[in-house]
């Protein structure tokens, strides 16, 4: 037994020892491998990411933002209420799809502390769905806000509602 352990464990110091010498002689080839496995690490613990869609929501008036209110992802906790709250300064990934109802219309607007980024349209299919959606890559600085909201430009019935889960609202931090 004894000489079964002191085997395994001279085994793993000659692995160990190998290895060692393989990443140094890596990073002498390669001085940014070190630094890309040490921004790795540090990388821990500062995931960002969100994923929601709309249960139903009535449209009142333009320029209203879109709550959605069924998170299924929410790593990091920044999105709440339809805003999402940059934690930590960065370069973020942002999708956003809507569906309206059957036979209308609409307009979106992806706003970055209350500018508009991109916009998304669906036109009006009178006995179809239409879709619309779009994405956007943002440097956000620590507490940025970005939320989807109503154009001001599109008018909305009184009527009218977000009843789909086709309607989503979803971001990542890329790094």
């Amino acid at each position: 037994m004894f000489v079964r352990v002191s085997y395994l464990c001279l085994v793993g110091l000659v692995l160990f020892v190998a290895l060692e010498t393989v990443l140094s002689e890596e990073n002498i080839k390669n001085p940014d491998t070190s630094a890309l496995f040490k921004r790795r690490l540090s990388m821990r613990g500062r995931k960002v990411a969100f994923s929601a869609y709309l249960g139903n929501q009535k449209i009142k008036s333009n320029k209203q933002i879109i709550r959605y209110s069924q998170t299924t992802l929410n790593i990091g906790s920044a999105y709440r209420g339809g805003i999402f709250r940059a934690p930590r300064s960065g370069v973020y990934v942002f999708f956003f799809t809507s569906m309206p109802q059957r036979g209308k219309g609409d307009a979106l607007w992806l706003m970055k502390n209350g500018r508009r980024v991109v916009e998304s349209v669906s036109g009006r299919v009178s006995s179809a769905y239409n879709m619309g959606s779009n994405m956007a890559i943002l440097y956000l600085r620590r507490g940025n806000k970005v939320w989807v909201q109503t154009s001001p430009f599109w008018k909305f019935s009184k009527e009218y509602r977000y009843q789909h889960t086709a309607n989503s609202f979803s971001g990542f931090r890329l790094y």
